[in-house]
């Protein structure tokens, strides 16, 4: 079974068939210097994730962070992910894109540590457009958007008891800047839910067994 949901988050498919994984990597705007950087990142922050002061000024302080800043002037904010079960959190995925290596670097922001992972490729499709989240929209804060997702879960799909949930903040062509909230369920299935960043709607959802998204 993890074998397989990792397998689904390298190619995308646990997300949808609409849905590469690496397009939630964004924009032509690249942000120039350090301090844009920093202001970007207090501002996703503040208006979206709950990532507390502690662990924001870690990681804006950690020699990586400022390092990348230093040396790298044409990356971006790209994506933030967190992974639940059991009703806990585990540290956020912040990932940053670099326009002229065509890469993307992830700090992973925990409690105690800020971990830098290595760069990688970006496997998208050609002349595929890497954007960036538009942090004006995506105004609506994690905590309601993962709310939302859950009334929506027991409203329409109450017979589904989700076991592990995965959350991405990202901006994908078809949808722009959304949440996409997939959980995994006992029955071994998956869940999806895209939700509007900036006013909190439910503008797709599919349920798909987990074993028909492997053979695909």
């Amino acid at each position: 079974m993890i074998a397989a949901i990792i397998f689904l988050l390298n190619t995308g498919s646990l997300f949808g068939q609409d849905f590469e994984f690496e397009s939630y990597i964004n924009s032509d705007s690249e942000i120039e210097g350090a301090s844009d950087l920093y202001d970007y990142l207090e501002e996703l922050v503040r208006e979206s994730i709950n990532l507390n002061d502690a662990s924001l000024e870690k990681l804006k302080q950690s020699k990586q962070f400022k390092d990348l800043n230093n040396k790298n002037k044409d990356i971006y904010f790209s994506y933030a992910l967190i992974m639940l079960e059991n009703n806990k959190s585990g540290p956020w995925q912040l990932g940053f894109y670099q326009k002229s290596t065509d890469k993307i670097i992830t700090f992973i922001v925990d409690k105690d540590e800020i971990k830098m992972e290595k760069e990688e490729d970006i496997f998208k499709k050609p002349g595929m457009e890497v954007k960036k989240v538009d942090i004006e929209k995506a105004k609506i804060p994690y905590t309601q958007i993962l709310k939302t997702a859950e009334e929506f879960q027991k409203k329409q799909y109450s017979k589904e008891l989700v076991s592990k949930t995965i959350a991405i903040l990202q901006n994908i062509n078809e949808y722009g800047n959304i949440w996409n909230i997939t959980g995994i369920t006992h029955s071994f299935k998956t869940l999806n839910m895209k939700i509007n960043a900036e006013n909190g709607k439910i503008i797709n959802h599919n349920l798909e067994s987990l074993m028909s998204l492997v053979k695909k």
